[in-house]
Formats: C-alpha cells, structure tokens, sequence
C-alpha cells in the first residue's frame, strides 16, 4: 500500500483499461459510423498499434533524459486529450485521436515497468 508503487500500477491500469476498452468496441463502431469492412478495422487499427509499439521502444532512452515519472505522465495526458479530441464521426479526426492513443500508451508501457523496477529494488 505505498504510494510509490500505487502510483505507476494506477497507471497501467488507466492505461491498459482505456485500451481495452477501446478494442472490445471500435470495431463495431467503425462497421457502422463508417461502413468499413473486417479488413478495413483491422488496417485501421494499427494506427494504434504501431505508434504504441515504436512509442515502447522509445521510451526506455526518452524516460533515461527526462525522466520515467514524466514520461508516464505525459502518456496519461495524452491519452485523456486524444479520447477527448473532436467530433469522433470525422474521419481524419478519428485517425488523429487513435495516433495519439498508441503514442500515449507505448510511453506508459515502455516507462512505468522500469519505474516499478526502480521503486522493488528501493523498499
């Protein structure tokens, strides 16, 4: 129950919940506000997956300069705006806002595991 571990688990949580969510419903979203095929959902949905993968990679030498704290930080804010972002039956708006969910979602994955790591070698 110490915040420090709390703290970056929360995160996680936020994080990979807000995911979840998003794949459990998008595509029966994207089936009916757009009219896309299987496949097209599929195509689209890497938008998510691929920044989030690169986001990970890149987030072990970004948290190193400016730190793991801020970075998950930054993950979760971006992660609220481009929920947030536009009407959501606007194409390009749609594409932007999943961008920005894989970007946020790599910078919690790739940072808050080390930081954990850093907080179990403290106590």
């Amino acid at each position: 129950r110490r915040p420090e571990v709390l703290r970056p688990l929360g995160a996680l949580v936020v994080a990979n919940a807000a995911i979840s969510c998003l794949e459990s419903t998008i595509a029966r979203y994207l089936l009916d506000t757009f009219g896309f095929a299987t496949g097209q959902v599929g195509a689209l949905f890497l938008l998510v997956s691929v920044p989030s993968c690169l986001m990970s990679g890149s987030a072990g030498p970004i948290g190193n300069r400016i730190g793991r704290v801020p970075l998950v930080r930054m993950g979760l804010i971006l992660q609220g705006l481009f929920t947030m972002l536009g009407p959501k039956n606007v194409f390009w708006v749609e594409c932007i806002s999943l961008l920005g969910l894989g970007i946020g979602m790599g910078a919690i994955d790739g940072a808050a595991p080390p930081l954990l790591g850093e907080v179990a070698e403290d106590l």
